[in-house]
């Protein structure tokens, strides 16, 4: 899954332009200019990480989709992975023959999947079923040691699928826990789900439709009675200090984005001390920020590490807070946007709050400018820009209902 991931920025594609001339007779009139046509450029290959060779396949588990489409599966195989080299310049001060003793590791592997027929496949966000040969990383998949998922107890994780339709925002489709379990594990309760019992195969899968839950945090039960929890999440370090409340998110304020497909939007929670949790601006699917795999048409949330607590609040005194976010990737999981629209690579995103006597705010950039009305509940605006403004600059006003105005310079390289 991690090389499947690693693919998304580079899979991005960009556009190219070209001018037609055309040829005419010394009393022809001139042509007309013709516009320049829009081409995709082709992606260059990307390394990919070398097939495994699968031993002893086998479907270990399948459930309905719960709208009646392809069922799901997990297939699991055994293989023998070489260790990673290190850099040339380390090889090189290493001592004679420790390359040698470089053994390859015996590891067990998991693949979610779709059935169509008798082939094991994957089905993507326009309804196309395509066949994986197992070991290919063309599905999500786990491989560990077995001692690892000993230890670990359980590598249960959530995953969410998106449809895309014709204007290139993706939906929420389907919410997937799944994941393999230690041996002795009997049943996984995921944080925010319900109790998944565990068969012989000592495999989690379950499948719904709608949003995804991360279901990376929850509690094992094992065969002797004893339970433990699991955290698989990219969690905050401090227990104790203010968090974001689970069931308390929603979406204050969003944006388009310049080459369409997901917007962007910044997401409010309720926090643990009783005050608010504002989300750094994403790229919005459904009711969560995240990114969407553009070969697999899955979608990972960014998890806590983007939700900040306890920030301070825009005063009377001080009614305008403004923060800029540069982003290095253009255009979500489709580049169609790009390419029909022509915009430019990167995104610009000015986002803040203001104090709710501001009636709205005004930011002036070398492009434009652009009017926003504080969104009702928590007072936010945001803005997208595709390119940069390299040696320009830019300012956000906001204006007060008793008529005053408030200036500030905003950053844009």
């Amino acid at each position: 899954m991690i090389a499947r991931l690693a693919l998304a920025a580079a899979l991005l594609g960009s556009a190219a332009g070209a001018t037609a001339v055309l040829a005419a007779a010394e009393d022809d009139p001139p042509p007309k200019p013709k516009p320049p046509a829009i081409a995709a450029q082709a992606t260059p290959a990307q390394p990919t990480p070398e097939p495994l060779k699968a031993e002893d396949v086998r479907l270990l588990v399948q459930v309905p989709d719960p709208e009646g489409a392809a069922p799901w599966a997990v297939r699991h195989f055994a293989a023998a992975v070489k260790p990673q080299l290190p850099p040339k310049e380390l090889r090189d001060q290493m001592p004679a023959g420790a390359l040698k003793e470089l053994k390859a590791t015996r590891t067990e592997c998991w693949e979610l999947g779709r059935i169509e027929g008798e082939q094991f496949g994957w089905i993507d966000g326009e309804g196309t079923f395509t066949t994986h040969a197992p070991g290919h990383y063309g599905v999500p998949s786990n491989c560990m040691p077995p001692s690892r998922l000993a230890k670990l107890g359980s590598s249960v994780f959530g995953l969410g699928t998106v449809t895309v339709p014709p204007d290139g925002a993706p939906r929420p489709a389907r919410a997937i826990t799944w994941g393999p379990v230690a041996e002795d594990v009997v049943a996984v309760t995921p944080e925010g789900g319900p109790r998944i019992p565990v068969g012989s195969e000592g495999v989690v899968l379950r499948v719904v439709s709608g949003e995804s839950n991360r279901g990376l945090r929850g509690v094992i039960e094992r065969r002797d009675g004893s339970t433990e929890r699991f955290d698989h999440a990219r969690s905050l370090p401090n227990d104790k200090r203010e968090r974001p409340l689970p069931g308390t998110r929603s979406v204050e304020v969003r944006a388009p984005d310049p080459a369409g497909g997901e917007p962007w939007a910044v997401i409010v929670h309720k926090s643990s001390k009783g005050g608010l949790c504002y989300s750094a601006p994403g790229r919005l699917v459904g009711t969560q920020l995240g990114y969407v795999d553009p070969v697999l048409d899955t979608f990972s949330t960014t998890g806590e590490f983007e939700i900040g607590c306890g920030l301070p609040k825009p005063t009377r005194a001080y009614p305008l807070r403004v923060t800029t976010l540069r982003s290095s990737i253009p255009g979500g999981a489709d580049d169609r946007g790009q390419i029909e629209r022509r915009t430019l690579s990167n995104r610009i995103v000015f986002h803040g709050s203001v104090h709710p006597d501001v009636m709205s705010v005004t930011i002036r950039t070398p492009r434009d400018v652009r009017t926003l009305v504080p969104s009702p509940t928590h007072h936010m605006f945001i803005a997208v820009y595709d390119g940069q403004f390299p040696g320009g600059n830019a300012t956000a006003t906001a204006h007060l209902r008793n008529g005053k105005e408030v200036t500030r310079s905003v950053y844009v390289e």
